[in-house]
């Protein structure tokens, strides 16, 4: 990996933990559609990569019922659902926000739990990436609404995959209750995605040891 590679993995990781209190700003860093998947714009160790383009993101920034969707700001979106609109509209994003009470709403109006975003990225692949925003309770629900825990992404990527990938220390412990949680409700742990990661692969590659031990309880091997 090359110094400049490292250097924008830093700077990315940095910026996502600076703006993770503001869910819009959140929302549009991450892109409403994450993929554990190789891609020539950001490489990180587990090829964690950004799937949303610039187009979409300035569209989003003009709708102000993208705000409303990730800000959890509840009457407006009803106002929105009432008027018509889409309630898939905007969820993928609601999810990356960790926008639960919106997330409730959108499911309640059936949104599809299994809608699958750019490069097949599903919901419950999004909740699993971004832990550290929407926690357990989100995982939970959408697993509890019908989420796919074994759906793959283009290359073959899984929610477990996702979710085996820490962030930071201090959210560990968070990311270990949502694999225990996948592995209870039937998630694979030895599934390999087109590059040939496996879930324990991406828990060793980030050195998240808690999690690569829950992996190995469950059955993962090399």
């Amino acid at each position: 990996m090359s110094e400049s590679t490292v250097f924008k993995i830093c700077l990315v990781i940095t910026a996502h933990l600076v703006l993770i209190s503001h869910p819009t700003f959140a929302a549009i860093l991450t892109g409403a559609h994450i993929a554990i998947e190789s891609n020539e714009r950001l490489a990180t160790p587990n090829n964690l990569y950004l799937t949303q383009s610039t187009s979409e993101q300035g569209k989003e920034i003009e709708d102000p019922i993208f705000e409303d969707v990730v800000s959890n700001r509840i009457e407006k979106l009803k106002q929105f659902l009432n008027s018509g609109g889409s309630p898939n509209r905007y969820f993928h994003a609601a999810i990356n926000a960790g926008a639960i009470d919106s997330v409730k709403v959108m499911l309640e109006r059936g949104a599809n739990v299994n809608l699958a975003g750019e490069e097949g990225v599903t919901p419950l692949m999004t909740a699993a990436r971004v832990t550290y925003r929407g926690g357990l309770e989100m995982t939970e629900l959408l697993i509890k609404k019908g989420a796919n825990v074994n759906a793959k992404a283009s290359k073959g990527s899984t929610a477990l995959m996702y979710a085996s990938w820490g962030v930071a220390d201090h959210y560990q412990d968070e990311y270990v209750k949502v694999v225990r949680l996948l592995i209870k409700n039937g998630a694979k742990v030895n599934v390999k995605n087109k590059i040939g990661d496996t879930p324990l692969s991406i828990a060793r590659k980030g050195k998240w040891q808690k999690i690569v031990i829950a992996l190995q309880k469950a059955g993962a091997k090399v």
